[in-house]
């Protein structure tokens, strides 16, 4: 298991757990401030046909959301502070862009995000706990993404 702390050992030197909180915290930011999350505040122009796509980037911002109640709670037990990084500025005028446009920006960020896990996983090998609850939010990534693909690849 690893134990909390401040993340230095005695000399000074960042430790594991350090290590480890920053992985999180990257991770933490990156579903605190996922694009599923902004396109629940607003809603681009949709069709008939991109009706139900809008279901599933619905979805994905509320697995967004859990996941990052469960990373800061991880954090946390490391006797780490969450931080969960700034919002991006550039995301203010994607309501504006094309749900296909939308979908290849969604696959780009699962595709980080489910990097970010995987090293996360690693680096938490000797935690089976929070290993397990790493792989199930990398499951659900990976899932995510799949739909994401597989609407992109199924567009008109």
């Amino acid at each position: 298991m690893i134990k909390e702390g401040n993340g230095l050992d005695a000399s000074g030197a960042i430790t594991e757990v350090q290590v480890l909180a920053d992985v999180l915290n990257d991770l933490l930011s990156a579903e605190s401030h996922s694009l599923t999350q902004h396109l629940d505040e607003v809603q681009p122009y949709l069709s008939q046909q991109t009706y139900e796509v809008w279901g599933r980037i619905q979805q994905a911002g509320r697995i967004s959301h859990s996941h990052a109640q469960r990373l800061t709670q991880m954090i946390e037990d490391l006797g780490q502070s969450p931080l969960p990084g700034v919002y991006p500025v550039d995301m203010a005028g994607y309501q504006y862009l094309g749900l296909p446009v939308l979908v290849s920006h969604l696959i780009e960020e699962k595709r980080l995000q489910a990097a970010g896990y995987e090293k996360a996983i690693q680096l938490a090998q000797t935690d089976p706990e929070l290993t397990q609850g790493l792989r199930d939010m990398l499951g659900d990534v990976r899932s995510q993404l799949e739909i994401f693909e597989s609407v992109s690849s199924n567009r008109p």
